[in-house]
């Protein structure tokens, strides 16, 4: 059984350049770990894993709690967002 650890938050911060905002995190990530873009849908897909299905400023204010200290928010959002990235059928055709 393979496993590792990563801290979701500090990948977040060190490899995208506006982690404030959920669109470029999805289109950053996906275009690091992906071998073509994704459709629009697939977009909205990822990105309701960090802004829980509500307004794009739900991620912001979570970004901003982390940066202010308290960061559980934002590491499970995007533990579940990544967890969503590696499961999904356009990883394994990397």
């Amino acid at each position: 059984k393979f496993q590792t650890r990563l801290n979701a938050n500090h990948y977040i911060e060190q490899t995208v350049s506006n982690p404030y905002d959920a669109t470029t995190i999805v289109k950053e990530v996906t275009g690091y770990l992906y071998p073509e873009s994704i459709t629009e849908q697939r977009m909205n897909y990822f990105k309701s894993f960090l802004t829980e299905g509500m307004e794009e400023y739900n991620w912001s204010s979570a970004w901003s709690e982390y940066k202010d200290g308290n960061g559980t928010s934002s590491r499970n959002r995007l533990n579940e967002f990544l967890i969503a990235i590696v499961n999904a059928a356009e990883f394994q055709l990397s």
